[in-house]
This record gives C-alpha cells, sequence and structure tokens, in this order.
C-alpha cells in the first residue's frame, strides 16, 4: 500500500532552512521531523520515524552525502533528496552514485520542494 503523507524528515543545520520546508510540507499535508546533523538524520532514518528524507549536503558530524551513503551500506532504502548550494559537477556525481531521488538547488524554491517530494512520494514510498 502506497503512503499517501509519509513523514519527512527535513536535515539542515540552517534552522531558517529547514524550518521554512518543514512548514512548506506541513501546510500541503506531510507531516515532519528535523535533523540538525548528518548523524541526527541517520540515527532518524534507522529508527524508522520516517519515510522519506530530505538531506542538506554542508551539515556537521556527516555531510548528506556522507549520512546517505551509510543509509545505502547499511540497506536501508529510504527515498532521499539532496539540497545543496554548490554547484560542482564532481559533487552532483557523487549524489546520484549515492543513490538520492532528487537534488534540490538552494536557495530552496518551496513550490519546488513540495513538487519534487510529491514526486518522490507517487514513485518511491
Amino acid at each position: 500500500m502506497k503512503l499517501v503523507h509519509p513523514t519527512v524528515l527535513v536535515a539542515d543545520d540552517d534552522l531558517r532552512c529547514r524550518d521554512s520546508v518543514q512548514e512548506a510540507l506541513e501546510r500541503v499535508g506531510y507531516p515532519t521531523v528535523a535533523a540538525e546533523t548528518g548523524r541526527e538524520a541517520v540515527d532518524v532514518m534507522r529508527s524508522g520515524a520516517a519515510h522519506l528524507g530530505i538531506f542538506d549536503v554542508h551539515m556537521p558530524e556527516l555531510s548528506g552525502v556522507d549520512a546517505l551513503e551509510l543509509l545505502r551500506r547499511e540497506h536501508i532504502e529510504i527515498p532521499v533528496i539532496v539540497m545543496t548550494s554548490d554547484r560542482s559537477e564532481e559533487l552532483h556525481e557523487r549524489i546520484r552514485l549515492a543513490g538520492a531521488v532528487d537534488l534540490v538547488s538552494k536557495p530552496i524554491d518551496l513550490v519546488v520542494i513540495r513538487g519534487v517530494v510529491r514526486h518522490a512520494v507517487e514513485h518511491y514510498c
């Protein structure tokens, strides 16, 4: 059975960005949980408290990409969207190879993030 409104983990050390993404998703019915570091994001995903993740690349303790790679090594296949302001082709390739379901550029456009989450839910949850 597909989830209509899965819980979304928003992992970003920037409080304003994290709060605005959470608010934008909650307004359209997605429950959210938050993490401030890559390590917290991994712990939330391991616990099963979220069905979909949105990870910023640059976070303390573990980057969003490192966190995603760690989850994949542990065979945790929860879909993850990665956000970054970094335009490096090497980083984008690493994100793709790590198994991110999508990549969103920062600064975040809240309409775009809602659409990306909706697409991920329809195809991966």
